[in-house]
């Protein structure tokens, strides 16, 4: 390999900034798991270093830590970028007379999928191994390959989120150069979020034993809260430059109430905490508002609860309010007291010093949500008790809106998106609503499907690698058999100026990735509907 190529690999490294950093709970999950799947005792997140191998998790933490790059499996995908199995290492000409596999730990199978920078290079790799000789099916092989995937999407929002709190503290930014970090950062971040979110989803289709389907789960929650922290402090930063605004649609607010609590449930139970739902059937299923927002709220105020509560149950209800739906959680932790109620709605204030050194956090989430209640015309109230709960309590001027179900006439739909875990998710919440669809990669394969096929529903990314979804939009609205299609921008990015883009592109809404099936089922019942 020429040495301005390894150069670059190793720069790509550094820019992650994990060599030698502790444990970290999403990606022990993902090793957890993988050698669940394969049915072998070690897995390991390595990471290549220029002259080591740096093991980021292990399944056995008296693997973790360096070991010689020489003895490394991974660094041979350094050079062909393809998995690595090796069935029997002992007979192996390469491996066999390797340290690690004539003595301890005497690895015989050996199974890795290299994890990649989207600049290129190798950067080291999601393996499993085993002490025994073993064969790998197609199967176990694509879910390790997926799984690193969404290890690689974990390491990109790491890089991101280190550059988003760099820039953050860059108060002299001009405003033209902050607007398009904003849109940029916005997509850069939610896109890895949505592949994390999404391989969960699809691995817990699959056939696993039941501790598999708890690891997914946990990994799935966990990429939810990851997002909703770095949806706080975008926000933050949009909200102190003007450039924040509500985007009103249709949406299902009993679906909503339900997804939040299930998002976060599997966070409360590793904890013995029950996590439960109340609606109030007097309520409407469906309001209008900014669904995006209400749920950044509920996210939050649920997150906060499982954060501080240790044991007994934690509520998420919905009632009729005075003026509107009063949404409230209501915990059983560790209260707040009297004096501090008020202060805790201050960007970065936590009770006290000992509660942020125990408990972690940013002290973000509840400044967010007494500033996205205000946005939205309502009131915040507080009661809390120290040593036995609190109730955080919102009621917004919602409008009951009447959505009818999907018509039986949507039945094919075509998904524009290059990324592959996006693809596969896309594909299997269509068929949740009952939609076949045919998936295209880019602008020039999606024309191919388009002049041969009448589509129902076609879901757009706007960046693709030969052009926009929103160019693709008007060729579409401009004549065709899918001229009258329902069309769906699905951009990671959030920025006002996509929105905008939607509706002059001949789309009919917006729906910012990572999404639920429920929530796409609303988007296209409100575009049927307009």
């Amino acid at each position: 390999m020429p040495d301005s190529n390894e150069q670059k690999r190793l720069e790509a490294l550094l820019s992650y900034e994990i060599l030698d950093t502790p444990d970290e709970e999403e990606y022990a999950n993902v090793v957890a798991l993988a050698a669940s799947i394969l049915g072998v005792p070690d897995g390991y997140v390595t990471l290549l270093d220029k002259d080591r191998q740096w093991i980021k998790a292990a399944l056995n933490k008296e693997h973790r830590g360096n070991s010689p790059l020489e003895l490394s499996f991974c660094r041979h995908m350094i050079e062909t970028h393809e998995p690595l199995v090796v069935e029997d290492a002992s007979i192996h000409n390469i491996f066999k007379d390797y340290a690690n596999v004539t003595g301890t730990p005497y690895i015989r199978f050996y199974a890795g999928v290299p994890l990649e920078a989207p600049e290129g290079g190798v950067l080291g790799a999601l393996c499993v191994s085993d002490s025994q000789p073993r064969t790998i099916t197609a199967n176990q092989l694509q879910a390790l390959r997926i799984l690193a995937k969404q290890v690689q999407s974990q390491l990109e929002l790491r890089r991101t989120t280190i550059q988003l709190q760099k820039a953050l503290t860059d108060a002299t930014e001009a405003r033209k150069a902050r607007d398009l970090f904003f849109a940029s950062v916005s997509h850069d971040i939610r896109t890895p979020a949505a592949a994390i979110v999404g391989a969960s989803q699809i691995l817990n289709r699959e056939k696993m034993p039941d501790a598999a389907h708890k690891l997914v789960e946990g990994i799935e929650s966990h990429g939810k809260v990851l997002t909703l922290l770095l949806n706080n402090l975008l926000d933050l930063a949009k909200m102190d430059a003007g450039k924040f605004e509500l985007v009103e649609s249709a949406f299902d607010l009993a679906g909503l109430i339900r997804e939040v609590a299930e998002g976060q449930a599997p966070i409360a139970r590793s904890k013995g905490v029950d996590l439960v739902s109340e609606y109030d059937p007097n309520l409407s299923d469906n309001y209008l508002g900014d669904p995006l927002r209400i749920r950044q709220i509920l996210g939050n105020l649920v997150s906060n609860a499982v954060k501080f509560t240790s044991k007994g149950t934690i509520r998420l209800t919905a009632k009729k309010g005075e003026c509107g739906v009063l949404l409230s959680v209501f915990d059983t932790g560790i209260g707040i007291p009297p004096h501090r109620i008020s202060s805790i709605l201050n960007e970065f204030e936590q009770v006290d010093s000992s509660t942020q050194e125990k408990y972690g956090g940013t002290g973000l989430g509840l400044s967010i949500v007494s500033r996205l209640t205000a946005l939205m015309h309502g009131t915040l109230s507080i009661s809390s008790e120290l040593g036995s709960g609190s109730v955080f309590s919102v009621e917004l001027p919602l409008e009951p809106v009447q959505l009818s179900r999907l018509g039986t006439d949507l039945r094919t739909a075509l998904v524009v998106d290059d990324n592959e875990i996006n693809q596969l998710v896309l594909e299997a919440l269509l068929l949740q609503l009952g939609v076949k669809a045919d998936v295209a990669g880019t602008v020039s394969e999606a024309n191919r499907f388009l002049a041969g096929n009448q589509y129902d529903l076609v879901l757009l990314d706007e960046r693709l690698p030969d052009g926009r979804g929103s160019e693709l939009a008007r060729s579409i609205r401009s004549g065709g058999p899918s001229s009258n299609a329902v069309l769906l921008g699905i951009s990671a990015a959030v920025e006002e100026q996509d929105q905008l883009l939607t509706k002059a592109s001949g789309m009919n809404a917006h729906l910012p990735k990572p999404f639920t099936a429920s929530q796409l089922e609303t988007a296209v019942r409100s575009a049927k509907r307009s």
